[in-house]
């Protein structure tokens, strides 16, 4: 049987109600912690997507205020070629000191593959269900909060259910 992540409280049905109204309240905890924590998946966060008009040079100049740093990038681009060529005139030039001391400038890329759409195992492997289920969507080209699985075994028991109680 194929389980499916619990991404909003509309799948529990009643069973949450339920729950609650128990005087017992682990199992509603455990309900709760089942739910997704991204709240981006939640149906009244999900609003249309529109463009909003941004000033870019209003923007750089406030990271450069604030020092921030470059997001590491997640795969390599043409000039992380360029530096890595850089790296190995180094090398030839001027030895193993200046080779690492130019390597340790700039970030290595979190992604060995150059697809800017595809993770390493690893990185998968450190996300949450549901952040997990939602790249894989996307790997697809499916909406993920529109994905709802129908899981068919459950569906034969209940006509088996039926013809027995029609018999």
């Amino acid at each position: 049987m194929q389980q499916q992540p619990l991404v909003h409280e509309l799948q529990l049905g009643n069973k949450l109600n339920h729950a609650i109204g128990q005087p017992s309240r682990a199992d509603f905890g455990l309900l709760v912690a089942m739910l997704s924590e991204q709240a981006q998946e939640f149906a009244q966060f999900q609003l249309e997507k529109q463009q909003i008009p941004q000033d870019n040079h209003q923007e750089e100049k406030l990271k450069a205020e604030l020092g921030i740093v470059e997001p590491l990038r997640l795969s390599a681009d043409e000039n992380y070629f360029k530096h890595a060529h850089n790296i190995n005139k180094g090398l030839h030039q001027a030895g193993m000191a200046s080779m690492c001391l130019n390597r340790y400038l700039i970030r290595d890329a979190l992604s060995q593959y150059n697809d800017p759409n595809k993770l390493d195992d690893n990185v998968l492997a450190n996300c949450s269900l549901h952040a997990a289920r939602r790249i894989k969507a996307q790997e697809e080209g499916k909406d993920p909060a529109l994905e709802i699985e129908q899981d068919l075994t459950q569906l034969k028991e209940v006509i088996e259910q039926a013809n027995q109680y029609a018999a």
